[in-house]
């Protein structure tokens, strides 16, 4: 019986770097889904109810937001990630609330460990 895909909702204000992402979940078996074109980040989470949300801090303004982020961990997982310039803020914010989180570049075996590691919490 095959493994049921594990979908991740990327929500990154780079269109580039969200397909990116999305390519190497894929390689994994993840199924990546993103916001429809002007649609919220929160209604996009209120639509697919994704077990995880990936989420790009320190270019995202609701990655900084607490309620927003209360609201994302309670539909799923959120995983924070960032650029190299921001990676200590957002490291520091990631620690802060428990989230897990990676840094930009990922290479695709960390990538899958840190997304395993937090659907399975």
């Amino acid at each position: 019986m095959p493994t049921p895909t594990i979908h991740v909702l990327i929500l990154a204000c780079e269109p580039v770097i969200a397909a990116l992402l999305a390519l190497l979940m894929e390689l994994d078996g993840f199924t990546a889904d993103f916001p429809q074109p002007g649609e919220r980040p929160e209604d996009a989470i209120a639509r697919l109810h994704p077990p995880l949300v990936v989420c790009a801090d320190g270019g995202l303004p609701e990655a900084e937001s607490d309620l927003f982020l209360a609201r994302a961990s309670r539909r799923g997982r959120v995983v924070l990630f960032s650029v190299p310039e921001l990676a200590p803020m957002v490291r520091a914010r990631a620690e802060e609330r428990g989230f897990p989180y990676f840094e930009l570049p990922v290479d695709r075996e960390k990538l899958a460990r840190v997304l395993n590691e937090a659907a399975a919490t």
